[in-house]
């Protein structure tokens, strides 16, 4: 008899707006593989606050709202 097959479960994204494309990044990669989170990061190219909250909403709209528990 074969055994059921459970689809594993995805873990929530936390999605991340940069400014910068390379010390930050790294910085959140290290922290997800510390705690073991699903961290992803986005960049903007307008560096200023509203630039990076549209990218984000962006990034969030594409991803999937239910598949993003929280963006920063």
């Amino acid at each position: 008899m074969a055994r059921p097959v459970n689809p594993k479960s995805e873990r929530k994204i936390y999605l991340f707006s940069c400014e910068d494309k390379r010390s930050s990044k790294f910085y959140l990669q290290g922290l997800a593989r510390e705690y073991k989170i699903n961290i992803q990061t986005c960049h903007s190219k307008y560096n200023t606050p509203s630039g990076l909250r549209r990218k984000l909403k962006e990034e969030i709209r594409i991803k999937g709202k239910e598949n993003v528990k929280q963006g920063y």
